[in-house]
């Protein structure tokens, strides 16, 4: 015997598969982060061909982009900071993934906690009935 009773809310019953679709995908779309991060950082680009065929890495054109912000218009100086220190340090990274992976922690710790209270539940309802 089952309990297929459904939910008071409504948005409920898909609560569950969209958590699971979250921490499917955000760690695929990391992984595409740190590929196409690691070619930005590191890989030379083409000299006689391209956007970025004077600069020596393409991560450069957004510090040149800033430069040319800053002396075009002083007013956004702050964004010339922020890119600074929010983008090229890698502190900020590291703390961004660090609070990402706790986050899913946390989630699957609730989905076990979960799995373990519905299989108690079913062993409460399989003891009930006999």
């Amino acid at each position: 015997m089952m309990n297929c009773q459904s939910p008071r809310k409504p948005y409920r019953a898909s609560q569950m598969s969209t958590i699971f679709i979250t921490l499917l995908c955000c760690p695929s779309f990391l992984g595409a982060a740190v590929c196409v991060s690691y070619t930005m950082w590191s890989i030379r680009p083409s000299e006689s061909c391209g956007p970025f065929r004077s600069l020596s890495t393409m991560f450069q054109s957004g510090k040149l982009w800033v430069k040319e912000l800053e002396t075009h218009n002083p007013n956004l100086a702050w964004l010339a900071y922020a890119h600074s220190y929010i983008v090229e340090n890698p502190l900020f990274l590291f703390l961004g993934a660090g609070i990402f992976l706790i986050v899913i922690y946390f989630n699957t710790q609730v989905v076990d906690g979960q799995r373990k209270i519905i299989s108690l539940l079913q062993e409460q309802i399989e003891n009930s009935v006999c």
